[in-house]
């Protein structure tokens, strides 16, 4: 039992209305996370084009590949990702260096940027562990073309709403949690090995989670979308639709 001498300097996603009599006398309205870090990595805020993390394999003229990894624990980073740009303040891109290859991301704080949080596009072999996301905009993480994906107990929440149209005039497919659904559903989007379980979203727009159905229609037994939890949403708690990896979702 935490109580508080005084007033949160910050709101924190939750109802209007203790939930104490719905749940035995105990209000369970509030997401409060410690964000501070001893290694902090900030992007510059003197313009719109602030930092972001790359990983991604890369071959140099003489035929060697260098093959992306990035090992990131208890660290802070904040102002991070592009506006308008759809890359993510972390993001891993064309990181398939294979089996041998692994990235980890764990007890982080990611915060306060002008774009996605988190952003996963043709990339393999990589662990999202118990990390704190929040102060995004239309997406919190992307999650596209990947294989070997785990992704247990992390929060994301405050993930705005972008007020500018796409290129092409359409709007982003807003949801802090995007699995397989930034790239158009109907061609196919997959994501092999995937586990997703244990995750908060919070203060989201349109959709707490966007996510394939089951392989297999009545399964009972699957862990691969498990014991997530959505709150405070403008809009639904979850967005499914049928997996691409089977005709039987």
């Amino acid at each position: 039992m935490i109580t508080l001498d005084s007033a949160l300097s910050f709101y924190h996603y939750g109802k209007a209305t203790s939930t104490a009599a719905d749940y035995n006398g105990v209000d369970m309205r509030t997401e409060v996370y410690l964000l501070t870090r001893n290694v902090k990595i900030y992007g510059d805020s003197t313009d719109d084009w602030p930092a972001h993390i790359l990983v991604t394999d890369q071959e140099e003229t003489n035929g060697q590949l260098n093959k992306g990894s990035l090992i990131m624990n208890n660290v802070e980073v904040d102002n991070c990702s592009q506006e308008d740009q759809g890359r993510g303040c972390i993001r891993f891109e064309g990181a398939i260096g294979g089996a041998n290859t692994y990235s980890k991301i764990s007890n982080s704080a990611v915060h306060n940027g002008m774009d996605w949080a988190l952003s996963l596009l043709s990339a393999e072999n990589i662990e999202i562990r118990n990390n704190v996301f929040v102060g995004f905009t239309s997406i919190g993480a992307r999650i596209d073309y990947t294989k070997n994906v785990t992704i247990v107990g992390n929060y994301m929440g405050d993930v705005k709403s972008r007020t500018l149209y796409l290129i092409d005039n359409t709007v982003d497919k807003e949801a802090c949690w995007a699995i397989g659904s930034v790239s158009d559903i109907k061609t196919g989007v997959k994501n092999i090995g995937l586990t997703f379980t244990d995750n908060i979203a919070a203060g989201c727009q349109y959709a707490g989670f966007i996510a394939p159905g089951y392989l297999a229609c009545g399964d009972v037994n699957s862990r691969i979308f498990y014991n997530n939890v959505a709150h405070s949403i403008n809009g639904l708690g979850a967005y499914l639709y049928n997996n691409p990896l089977s005709t039987s979702s």
